[in-house]
């Protein structure tokens, strides 16, 4: 997490996108390409809900969100907006160039290369997250090598 706010980002948008973003996959277990697809109306903020259209297999589903996790993303939104000065935002996630996250992957490895995780890949993380939740429910998740771990349960969880 520290690492991700630690960003180069000419416009201090990008690092701020990819905090909350590896937050979301961090408390949610979802696919990266899930959360960078995400429309602006699939983020129901008063329900806490976020709308997974068609991912793996076609399929689509609802994932609750923490009301940490809520107040997080409404922090982001509400950044984004300021940055993009009254334009239509074409995902909610964005890049500093004003569009969608078309990979976010090289931004992935750049995070995990700066916080000492160069041969973790994000796979990993989220089929720990989800073996966590199921064995350990009530446990806070800590991201392993992050200089403070406790950020993801003060922001999103």
């Amino acid at each position: 997490m520290t690492a991700a706010r630690n960003l180069l980002s000419p416009h201090k948008l990008r690092n701020h996108t990819y905090y909350h973003l590896i937050g979301l996959l961090a408390t949610t277990g979802m696919r990266s390409g899930e959360a960078v697809r995400l429309a602006n109306s699939d983020v129901n903020f008063a329900e806490g809900l976020i709308t997974i259209r068609e991912s793996k297999f076609g399929k689509s589903r609802i994932v609750p969100l923490h009301p940490t996790t809520v107040k997080a993303l409404a922090s982001y939104k509400s950044r984004r907006n300021a940055f993009l000065e009254k334009a239509e935002a074409p995902r909610f996630f964005i890049s500093e160039s004003r569009g969608p996250i078309s990979s976010p992957h090289g931004s992935f490895r750049e995070i995990r290369r700066a916080a000492g995780l160069a041969g973790m890949e994000w796979n990993v993380r989220k089929h720990a997250f989800r073996t966590h939740r199921i064995f350990r429910p009530t446990e806070i998740l800590a991201v392993p090598g992050d200089e403070d771990p406790i950020l993801i349960e003060q922001d999103f969880l």
